[in-house]
């Protein structure tokens, strides 16, 4: 993502000047070359060496869980990791090879901020892991050592005893149900 995020970049830089735009349909999309000195929505405009460090422990964090997980980790999760990893990788080259993330694409129909194709494997990374968080039922808890070494849980009854194996003793809410 990051290698074909770049070569749109390059293609950009090298077709159009700063601010020039070809519209691929006027009025609704537009291919502009800008350069965001900040993040989403331009904010943090100026702050180039706090965002490069800010990519740094993200692109750090997310191999690390990578590595951490390997193979044990669900398809959606690696997925939605690589996706966000790739568009990180993508805007951090930008901001320290030239002080500024290029961005091209122009929904003007929406009047939404110019972007790019890091940005949008980092929204669909982060999507993807929003839906795999919403719908990925949490895993059962461990049970209780002694409920574990008895064979029962707490809400299934004591197991009887197997022939020739003496009775566990009544368990203190055994003997005082109430």
């Amino acid at each position: 993502m990051a290698v074909l995020d770049q070569v749109v970049k390059a293609w950009v830089r090298q077709r159009l000047a700063v601010g020039e735009s070809i519209p691929l349909w006027p009025g609704v999309f537009h291919f502009t070359h800008t350069q965001n000195r900040g993040m989403a929505f331009s904010l943090l405009e100026g702050q180039t060496p706090l965002l490069a460090l800010a990519a740094v422990v993200v692109v750090t964090l997310i191999v690390l869980a990578q590595r951490h997980l390997g193979t044990r980790m669900p398809a959606l999760l690696g997925w939605a990791l690589a996706l966000a990893l790739g568009g990180a990788m993508g805007n951090l080259v930008d901001r320290v090879r030239l002080g500024y993330v290029t961005d091209l694409f122009d929904a003007r129909i929406i009047n939404f901020p110019v972007f790019n194709v890091a940005d949008v494997a980092i929204t669909f990374g982060i999507a993807l892991l929003a839906w795999r968080t919403l719908t990925t039922p949490a895993p059962a808890p461990p049970l209780p050592a002694a409920a574990t070494a008895a064979g029962a849980g707490e809400d299934e009854a004591p197991r009887a005893p197997e022939e020739g194996e003496e009775a566990a003793p009544p368990s203190p809410e055994q003997r005082n149900p109430d």
